[in-house]
Parts: C-alpha cells; structure tokens; sequence
C-alpha cells in the first residue's frame, strides 16, 4: 500500500530524492522548489553553527510560511536529543509548516 505525500494527497511514495539544505542558508532554501526533488531537509543540526540558529529558527518559520513547497515533503532535521538545543529546533518546526522532523 502506498503512503500519500502530506503535501500532495494524490502523489504516493517512496521518495526518490531528498535535498537537504543547511537552514542558515535561506538563499538556498528558498530556491528549493526549482528543483525536482521528492522533498527536502533543512538541517538545524551538523551544517549550521550554533551561533547561527537562531537565525535559521527563523528562516524555517519565515520560509516555510512565504514559499511554496507544494508536491514536497518538508522536514527539519534537529539537533541531537543528548544536546540542550533540541527543544527550541522542535518547537521551530511545531510552529512551521513541516510535515515531518
């Protein structure tokens, strides 16, 4: 059985690919919808500094919000749970437009 897509009902899985995109980087976050990927990763965790979070909290909030992501899964990937950070990534993307973390 194939599971639907949270963006696109009518559209089943599996992925065939994932772009993951560091989310201080909201240059490239925003250009994700031009290419043809399945879906896409913002990254809270390996690729952005922790100086830079708080910037990139944002950038999901704002990006998922202004952008359309239609027929892509939206995923946020969070900082290890053994780490103080989590929590605040969590809430960023409880707050965002995301369907997955």
């Amino acid at each position: 059985m194939a599971i639907p897509s949270p963006q696109n009902r009518n559209r089943a899985y599996p992925r065939r690919t994932l772009l993951y995109t560091p989310a201080d980087r909201r240059e490239r976050m925003e250009k994700v919808p031009t290419y043809d990927a399945d879906g896409v990763v913002f990254d809270l965790d390996d690729s952005v500094p922790d100086e830079h979070l708080p910037k990139a909290r944002r950038n999901i909030r704002e990006v998922t919000r202004d952008v359309d992501f239609s027929g892509m899964e939206v995923v946020v990937k969070l900082d290890a749970y053994e780490t103080d950070l989590w929590v605040d990534d969590l809430e960023t993307a409880l707050e965002s437009e995301v369907d997955a973390v």
